[in-house]
Parts: C-alpha cells; sequence; structure tokens
C-alpha cells in the first residue's frame, strides 16, 4: 500500500488483532455483497498519516478491488484509534455507495479528497492484488515486516534524483 503523502517513508502496520477486528467489522457489514470474495485489511500509521486498505477479490480472480483512504495525521494533536475509526467509516461509506451500483465508473485512481463527517479525508481505487504483492516481495527478500518500516532504506539516491 502506498501513501499518499511523499514524506510518508517510514511506519508501523496496524497491530494483527486490530485488523482482525476491523475485517470482522466489514465481514458483518458487507457479508452478503461480499459473498465467497475474500476480504483484505491493511493498515499503516505514518508519522503525518494514516493509511487503510479494505480490499475484495473474487474466488479465481486475480484483481482485487481496494478502497484506500488516507487521513492527516499529527501525533502531538490527534488521537490515531480516532484516525483509524475515521478512516474505516469513511472506506465503510465508499463501499455502501460502491454496492449500491453509485459512482463505479467514477473511483479514482489517484489521491482525491472528499469531505466525510466534518473533516477532509483522502481516497483512490486500486487493483493491486494484496497477496501477489506479498509474495513478490517474499521471493525478492523484501518481505520483513516489522513493528517499524522504512521504505527508503536500500534506496539508491541516484535513482530518486
Amino acid at each position: 500500500m502506498d501513501a499518499r503523502k511523499p514524506s510518508s517513508k517510514k511506519w508501523t502496520p496496524f497491530p494483527e488483532e486490530y485488523q482482525g477486528q476491523i475485517t470482522s467489522v466489514f465481514k458483518e457489514a458487507f457479508g452478503a455483497e461480499l459473498g465467497q470474495s475474500k476480504l483484505v485489511v491493511e493498515g499503516r500509521i505514518f508519522p503525518e498519516e494514516i493509511c487503510l486498505r479494505v480490499g475484495f477479490r473474487e474466488p479465481q480472480s486475480l484483481r482485487q478491488n481496494n478502497f484506500e483512504i488516507s487521513a492527516d495525521f499529527d501525533p502531538a494533536k490527534d488521537n490515531a484509534i480516532e484516525k483509524i475509526y475515521s478512516c474505516i467509516d469513511g472506506a465503510a461509506s465508499l463501499l455502501t455507495s460502491y454496492f449500491e451500483n453509485q459512482n463505479r465508473e467514477q473511483l479514482p485512481l489517484d489521491w482525491k479528497p472528499f469531505r466525510f463527517e466534518k473533516q477532509v479525508l483522502y481516497f483512490q481505487f486500486s487493483t493491486v492484488n494484496t497477496d501477489l504483492e506479498n509474495e513478490a516481495d517474499r521471493l525478492l527478500g523484501l518481505s520483513s515486516v516489522s513493528l517499524y518500516n522504512d521504505e527508503s532504506e536500500g534506496e539508491d539516491p541516484e535513482v530518486l534524483h
């Protein structure tokens, strides 16, 4: 999952237990719409933003429909749990619209702001298959996810400039 802000390189994943709880909430809320689809929930806490991906992949399909939400986050002023809840609620609202056949052609492929409950969240739609990405990372030796991750480590400065 890519962050919205270019400065977001260092991150911490949502705790597994918390991701499990979020997954349960989405399965309960959208079980009928999801059917046999695999539900994927991922979250990352960056120093300046919180990102949530809620995706689903139908059986025998490579395409995974991802609803990715980003919220600005300032650890000095904001409560991370409240920001995560805002992302969850925003994703649930977007999924509801999607399953009601609203805005399917208008899903943004790049981050777009939207107002939700008196705040601004950001949304993008992607078709990244999480399982394939994780397997590719594992094969390339890039799969170590720890409590603290830095995506800028190991990058060639010549390539970036």
